[in-house]
């Protein structure tokens, strides 16, 4: 398994700009990019020519943010969006239509699993779900609708660990591309160009700018050839014409362009800075998670704790097969009742009650009365998220700090 190299990590894709010197991404702020000749512009619009023509679809920042990731994970090519969402929605309806299927992991984040089980649906797209620890779960959910598979490395909150070598293999099997959302490991634990993915997908909000300053979302494609492209009608002119690029110039030409589901170039930049930092940050992340986690795995308030770092946790072997002996920097962990757990983040005072993952501070939220809270009890069950659930986003300060504010909190329990 290939590691990110700290050092090509900040020189390689930060080059001084030519002209100025800079050495950080110049910020081109420009709608539009104009040519001396109508021939020029001409020859852009219809791809006969390198270039760039509006920022709802393609500019000189953005595409320093795109190549950096696409870079990152060992893909041909990327695509930055709004936010992870719009990554998500651009790339899982390049596949799909009206009567088609998608067969999705189970354990999703929130906005996700709405996605797929709400909106899709009122478009005539079926989401099927199954548990991505148990891929033989799959087989029989197969048929001639399914057009795509998705899974997230790690879920989001139920902290279950995907098989991701057993999904690809089934995907494959079928000709089907499979998507993964590595938000949570990042390209420092799960590269996808070493799992037999066929595309990432990034919430770049979260550990990529690492200081919960702006929304983004990022698509990278591998360029596998292991799914069947003449299956999907509507990219067979552009397979013709872009070859393995055909899913990259799909999307920017008819979503992004159409959808305009395009990031600003003011946040690509801020994504660059954070990427600067990126390993260094997500080797503390992992540290202190561990830390947490085995200080919370002996505090009899809590019931139970899910953290794949755990040797008796059930994703462990799988994670460390997966992410190189590192197991993220988020953990779960459940008390008796939502009184309780509601008391627990009261009593915090280091760690920011808040709706975000991946930031250099500690956050913690209840899953079930906030990002879950539309769900009904089924879908929460399915999604792993309990009444008396905590989500712990670990962040960079010093380990025995975090320690004391949950172990703080956790004494100020009534009657505990």
């Amino acid at each position: 398994m290939s590691k990110i190299n700290q050092t090509n990590l900040l020189h390689d894709s930060f080059q001084p700009d030519a002209q100025s010197g800079a050495t950080t991404a110049p910020l081109v702020l420009s709608t539009s990019f104009a040519y001396d000749t109508a021939e020029e512009l001409a020859s852009v619009f219809a791809g006969r020519a390198p270039g760039f023509i509006y920022s709802r679809i393609n500019n000189p920042t953005v595409l320093r943010f795109e190549q950096t990731m696409a870079a990152l994970e060992g893909g041909i090519g990327a695509i930055a969006c709004a936010s992870g969402m719009a990554a998500i929605t651009n790339v899982v309806l390049a596949f799909v239509k009206q009567g088609d299927t998608v067969l999705s992991s189970s354990s999703l984040f929130g906005g996700t699993f709405s996605l797929f089980q709400k909106n899709f649906k009122r478009f005539g797209i079926d989401v099927r779900f199954f548990d991505p620890t148990h891929p033989a779960e799959i087989e029989p959910l197969m048929d001639d609708s399914v057009r795509v598979v998705f899974s997230e490395t790690i879920g989001n909150p139920k902290m279950d660990v995907a098989r991701i070598g057993d999904i690809a293999e089934i995907a494959h099997r079928h000709k089907l591309p499979f998507i993964v959302d590595n938000t949570v490991t990042t390209p420092c634990l799960f590269r996808g160009h070493d799992h037999d993915v066929d595309v990432v997908v990034h919430s770049t909000s979260k550990y990529i700018d690492g200081q919960g300053r702006v929304i983004g979302g990022c698509i990278v494609d591998m360029g596998g050839s292991a799914w069947d492209i003449g299956r999907y009608e509507q990219m067979r002119d552009y397979h013709k014409r872009m070859g393995s690029l055909a899913l990259l110039a799909f999307i920017r030409s008819e979503f992004l362009s159409n959808f305009g589901g395009c990031i600003s170039p003011a946040n690509a930049a801020i994504h660059l800075s954070g990427v600067e930092t990126l390993a260094l940050r997500v080797e503390r992340h992992c540290a202190n998670a561990d830390a947490l986690a085995r200080f919370l795995a002996r505090r009899p308030a809590v019931k139970s704790i899910h953290y794949p770092g755990l040797e008796d946790d059930p994703g462990h072997a799988v994670a460390e097969e997966l992410f190189g002996g590192r197991f993220g920097g988020m953990l779960t962990f459940e008390v008796e009742s939502q009184e309780t757990a509601f008391q627990v983040i009261n009593h915090l005072r280091l760690a920011q009650n808040l709706a975000n993952i991946g930031d250099a501070k500690t956050l913690v939220i209840h899953p079930a009365s906030t990002i879950y809270h539309n769900f009904s009890p089924q879908e929460r069950e399915l999604m792993g998220v309990t009444d008396g659930l905590i989500r712990v986003s670990v962040g960079l300060e010093d380990e025995g700090d975090i320690i004391v504010d949950f172990d703080r909190a956790l004494k100020d329990l009534k009657g505990l």
